[in-house]
């Protein structure tokens, strides 16, 4: 008998436009469809969530690619798109997982939204997997948990606990306080041992090509 797991919360991009430039843009449906189409052959339940709610805009509508042609013309897809529910409305806890997929409007409401790093910290606290695909990250930049703290700067407070001072390429603002942040950041060994067994199992490798490795 199969676990019962709850649905699976797929987040789309609600930005139509690449700022001023007038280029439409929004979600990439590939994005979308694929882990789609993988997490409902495998029986799990999804759903479909824009920033907004409502129609989000469809980039990358290629109808030759068979799992795009088959959700938009052999199932409710297109009404799934057309209805979705805003975060807002929603609660992580209710979630086994969260999907954000890809597309250029992403970088420009994923980051700043209140309502999405909410999703993130809810389903993570509730032993739920946070997930992204391409640009679908941007979500995870400004993402607090515990700590209070975003992933860049739990990530500089590792590389510092582990012997090493970074040298922060600084080109925006959010750099030099990310650093700074990351300075008063004790992580506790615990958190060090299971940051390093998250590094090998998805084979991240922490150094620089002139780097040593570190202890």
């Amino acid at each position: 008998m199969k676990p019962a797991y709850k649905p699976v919360l797929c987040v789309v991009s609600s930005h139509p436009i690449k700022g001023a430039s007038g280029v439409p843009t929004g979600f990439f449906l590939a994005e979308l469809t694929h882990p789609l189409k993988v997490l409902e052959d495998a029986g799990i339940k999804t759903t479909i969530a824009s920033i907004r709610g409502g129609q989000p805009p469809v980039d990358g509508f290629d109808l030759s690619d068979p799992v795009n042609a088959w959700y938009w013309n052999e199932t409710d897809f297109q009404q799934r798109l057309a209805t979705t529910p805003a975060l807002s409305e929603l609660k992580g806890a209710d979630y086994s997982a969260v999907f954000f997929a890809g597309g250029h409007g992403t970088m420009w409401d994923f980051r700043d939204n209140q309502d999405a790093q909410r999703i993130i910290r809810e389903v993570y606290e509730s032993d739920g997997i946070v997930s992204a695909v391409c640009h679908g990250p941007a979500a995870l930049v400004d993402a607090k948990l515990e700590r209070n703290a975003s992933v860049a700067q739990i990530a500089i407070a590792w590389a510092i606990a582990k012997g090493t001072l970074p040298l922060v390429g600084a080109t925006k603002v959010h750099h030099v306080l990310d650093a700074a942040c990351a300075s008063d950041i004790q992580l506790r060994d615990e958190e060090i041992i299971l940051l390093e067994q998250l590094a090998a199992e998805t084979r991240v490798d922490t150094r620089g090509a002139w780097e040593k490795p570190m202890v």
